[in-house]
């Protein structure tokens, strides 16, 4: 890995396996320019291995999704001016770009894909994505109200059960249009949302 990893994912799909997705890159300060790059390894056996190296737009990968229902790798990266973003579609077997569009975001924290949305979380607000037509859908801005809460991390994950996206201040947001539909007991100290099989998420 010539560059620091800074973002991991498990590659999925129907086989088993035991391959790992890195995201490598860096926003430089100085007059370097890094190539963002995904690092396919195999973990498999007493010394991990490198399967595939690809490079993919920007200096810095943010965030990765592996999705096994479409058989696509999201990727999110930055480039160096933390000015704009790149959201590229893989195939997940060959490896080739399906799409790539850029935005005018950086720093994407993760990805998630629920149904025809692709979810985008930021440090302090979630920006929801059309898989059709690669437009924004809605965007959350939730900078003032993290502002009065130090030390809260945000984080989201959409849930079946709730019908909705469920955020860590324990909020519930509609997928279609990102309002709120009602409020859960407070999530006292919550940093991160999992996924627990078909329940859907839940707070650790």
């Amino acid at each position: 890995t010539e560059w620091p990893v800074t973002s991991v994912e498990w590659y999925r799909n129907e086989e088993p396996n035991n391959i790992l997705i890195l995201g490598t890159g860096m926003y430089a300060l100085d007059s370097k320019l890094p190539q963002a790059r995904l690092e396919f390894w195999d973990t498999e056996g007493e010394e991990p291995s490198l399967l595939e190296s690809v490079a993919i737009t920007g200096c810095h990968v943010d965030a990765i999704f592996s999705d096994q229902k479409s058989s696509r790798i999201y990727v999110y990266s930055g480039i160096k001016s933390q000015k704009r973003g790149f959201l590229t579609v893989l195939d997940q077997s060959s490896l080739l770009p399906i799409a790539i569009a850029d935005f005018p975001w950086w720093g994407a924290r993760s990805i998630d894909v629920v149904g025809d949305t692709i979810i985008l979380r930021f440090t302090d607000s979630i920006q929801a994505i059309s898989i059709d037509s690669w437009r924004p859908r809605w965007h959350r801005d939730l900078s003032e109200e993290l502002s009065k809460m130090p030390g809260y991390v945000l984080d989201c994950a959409f849930s079946s059960d709730l019908k909705g996206m469920l955020l860590s201040n324990s909020e519930v947001v509609s997928l279609n249009d990102g309002e709120t539909q009602f409020h859960l007991p407070p999530l006292e100290k919550c940093g991160e949302l999992i996924t627990l099989g078909e329940i859907g998420r839940a707070h650790v």
